[in-house]
């Protein structure tokens, strides 16, 4: 499938998803603050409406908010441009077309260049200087002959061009023109990226939960409460997951997985075999539970006791 075919298909995903639970538009608005115009692109497949990084944030959140695992479609959509991107070049390459990046081979990749501000402030800049340094020789000369120019002589122009430059020092000028500089090159948010206060604007989550596996493990994990998947690991695996509030896992082997809170350390749940239950915030571990699973001869013995109890109030 086609790069814009997979775009597509996230995109019915969601939509289907979001009907499914009988949301509107306007309910996911007042859930996530996200203008109902960017979810609407999102279900029709149009991730170009903002740059990267709000579009990803804006599907992760819009896909957990219709019990969607949000990270795996924004996977299948980058591993879908990936591909796109390398069948181009693969293209062009057979063309004998020279290729100096993907940008050429996508437009929509392209970024547009900074302006040269530098060349028009440098110029303002030696205007200024040229100007200062004419008008001390000037001064220079009519001391040396004892005559310094006055306001209404044919000097009268410049002196008041004099006292005009002195007004902007040249230290302020070279100090404007670094600020706009600055000001040229660090790009800002997007005004129209926000919806609300600008306290909405997607910022990194606070909570980063690493995993480890030690041995074959298989894992459930619930983020926030809303995005639920299950996983199933081999010694040596690792993924990660993040979120906002609170974890809640089910580790099938707890003793099979070394779990790390945004870098710290959570250790080996418990032994292998048992089964753990956790719930984990900003603090840590807040609720343990662990238990082995049951077995064939856990159900034998349950259902001999169940048939042993009945024998007994027949008699």
């Amino acid at each position: 499938m086609d790069l814009d075919g997979v775009k597509k298909e996230i995109g019915e995903a969601i939509a289907a998803a979001r009907e499914k639970l009988g949301k509107s538009f306007e309910d996911i608005f007042q859930e996530t603050k996200i203008n109902p115009e960017y979810l609407k692109k999102i279900e029709e497949g149009q991730f170009d409406f903002l740059p990267r990084p709000y579009v990803v944030a804006y599907l992760k959140t819009f896909a957990h908010k219709v019990k969607l695992d949000g990270h795996a479609l924004v996977n299948q959509w980058l591993e879908a441009e990936k591909a796109h991107l390398q069948r181009l070049q693969e293209e062009a390459g057979e063309m004998g077309a020279p290729v100096e990046s993907a940008a050429e081979l996508v437009p929509e990749l392209k970024r547009p260049k900074p302006a040269p501000v530098m060349t028009r402030y440098a110029r303002e800049i030696l205007g200024g200087v040229g100007l200062v340094v004419g008008v001390l020789l000037l001064l220079y000369y009519f001391s040396q002959n004892g005559k310094s120019p006055e306001r209404g002589e044919s000097t009268g122009e410049l002196t008041a061009n004099h006292e005009q430059v002195n007004e902007i020092p040249i230290e302020e000028m070279v100090a404007e023109s670094e600020k706009r500089v600055q000001e040229t090159l660090i790009p800002t948010v997007p005004e129209e990226a926000l919806v609300g206060p600008k306290s909405q604007a997607v910022r990194p989550a606070p909570l980063l939960l690493k995993v480890e596996a030690i041995e074959n493990v298989w894992m459930k994990v619930i983020i926030d409460g809303i995005d639920e998947s299950e996983y199933t690991f081999q010694p040596g695996n690792r993924y990660q997951w993040d979120g906002e509030h609170e974890f809640r896992l089910i580790i099938g082997n707890a003793g099979g997985v070394r779990l790390y809170l945004n870098g710290r350390d959570l250790g080996v749940i418990g032994k292998s075999g048992q089964v753990a239950r956790l719930t984990i915030d900003k603090s840590g571990i807040v609720h343990k539970r662990l238990s082995r699973p049951r077995t064939v001869a856990d159900t034998t013995v349950a259902r001999n006791n169940i048939q042993a109890n009945a024998d007994t109030l027949r008699h």
